[in-house]
Formats: structure tokens, sequence, C-alpha cells
């Protein structure tokens, strides 16, 4: 669930936890260590954050590395 509804709390939606991971990242990461640092979600849930951030055009994906924008 991307946006919140009124069965989830924000902080419980996809969303939050979009802009969360947006502002902890670096200028430049690889992949496997973003999926280090969120081990917690569920890995089709964090595929997810990075094509929603990506289709936004925060992020972009070179290679195996993550660029914020």
């Amino acid at each position: 669930m991307i946006f919140p509804n009124k069965d989830f709390s924000f902080e419980k939606s996809l969303l939050y936890k979009s802009i969360c991971i947006y502002n902890n990242l670096e200028d430049k990461i690889k992949i496997e260590s973003i999926y280090e640092m969120y081990s917690d979600l569920n890995l089709k849930d964090l595929e997810v954050i990075l094509i929603f951030l990506y289709c936004i055009k925060k992020i972009d994906i070179i290679g195996s590395e993550v660029v914020k924008l």
C-alpha cells in the first residue's frame, strides 16, 4: 500500500517509508547496501519503493548503484 488509508496509519504506509528511505540515502549507494539496511522490510515492498522513487525522478538506478537526484 503506497498511500495511507483509513485501515493503516501514515507511519505504516509505503509512502512514509519511501520518504524515510529517500531522506536517508547517500548521493550514491549500492542496491545491495539498501537491501541490507532495510532488511526489516519485505523485499517486494522495498522494490516497490525503489520503483516509486525512480518514477517520480528522485533516484536513478545505474547498474548496481542508486544515485540520488
